[in-house]
């Protein structure tokens, strides 16, 4: 996901933002008009870059793989529903 999807917001984000930023710098009733705009969508794009280099850092999708391939599924884990989260509802 992260390398796929959160990398593909950001991308176009930032193509967003240099097409608004053009417009922005050459007219100051498009600067007035997106100023907001502009600065709640830079401040997405940059933070969702600082997610992707965070979990890169961190390695959490090693970990995660990790952690998955470690524990079995909910449903195989007690197949005969006795454990004490399904007991209520036999």
């Amino acid at each position: 996901m992260m390398t796929t999807t959160n990398q593909a917001q950001i991308d176009v984000r930032g193509v967003k933002q240099a097409i608004w930023k053009r417009e922005m710098d050459s007219r100051d009733s498009i600067r007035i008009k997106y100023a907001s705009k502009y600065d709640e969508s830079s401040n997405y794009w940059k933070n969702s870059i600082g997610v992707n280099r965070t979990i890169k850092k961190l390695h959490v999708l090693d970990k995660k793989r990790a952690l998955e391939t470690e524990t079995p599924p909910m449903d195989t884990a007690d197949p005969k529903g006795t454990g004490t989260l399904a007991a209520p509802f036999h």
